[in-house]
């Protein structure tokens, strides 16, 4: 990836994965496309989110969203969410249009991820387990009826009808099923701020790795190995 010119100075990346709610972030962008180096300034007022972002004839789920009330308007997307250190710890990603004050970006980690993937490969290649899930919060884990209150879902059914475990998937060779909550995955705990597809994004595809999972109150480990997701 090369643009034209020289002399940049690369901005310093942070980490993600330090951010707080409510410290102080400035978001950078072209606001409309037409005014160029906007700047504005807030707060982060939300982690771990998942939201559904469409544009450009696209829709999709984003997991682990930083939310914060800095103005991010059309054409901001893509630019910097940074620090007071003037790290980047964050890419503007959406807006939510039918509130004010809303704004998303992805945290810089993910991107990091992706960067190491390209360098290796000269292209991003995505992991896949293969389950349809949701990330468990204390609403939901009481309206499943389940004893804990963060982990992936595996969801027994969706309106759809499709299969929750894609089939001949790396899920459905380890052996989950549906219902199973994923609590780990290789040690590290699953959670709104580190989601199922966050965990597994840091992998390389055909890499094994090792589940800890909740069935029926009972805890199981089991070993995995990621695919490749395919564009669809």
């Amino acid at each position: 990836m090369k643009i034209e010119g020289t002399g940049f100075k690369p901005a310093k990346l942070g980490d993600s994965d330090k951010i707080r709610i409510a410290q102080s972030v400035i978001a950078i962008g072209n606001v409309l496309t037409e005014f160029k180096n906007s700047v504005t300034r807030g707060i982060i007022s939300g982690v771990g989110r998942t939201i559904t972002a469409s544009g450009s004839n696209i829709t999709e789920t984003i997991e682990g969203a930083i939310q914060t009330d800095a103005s991010i308007n059309p054409g901001n997307s893509g630019g910097p969410l940074v620090n007071l250190n003037g790290e980047v710890i964050g890419i503007n990603t959406a807006i939510y249009r039918s509130g004010e004050a809303l704004g998303f970006a992805l945290p810089i980690n993910l991107a990091k991820d992706a960067l190491a993937k390209f360098k290796k490969y000269g292209e991003i290649k995505r992991t896949f387990l293969g389950v349809r899930y949701i990330m468990l919060n204390r609403y939901l884990s009481f309206a499943n009826k389940l004893p804990v209150q963060e982990g992936a879902y595996v969801l027994k059914e969706i309106p759809s009808g499709e299969p929750t475990i894609i089939p001949d998937g790396p899920a459905e060779a380890a052996g989950i099923k549906p219902g199973d909550v994923i609590l780990e995955v290789n040690g590290q705990k699953l959670s709104a701020m580190n989601s199922l597809s966050t965990a597994i994004s840091k992998y390389d595809p055909d890499v094994q790795i090792t589940l800890k999972v909740l069935r029926s109150g009972t805890e199981y480990t089991l070993k995995a190995t990621l695919g490749e997701r395919t564009a669809e």
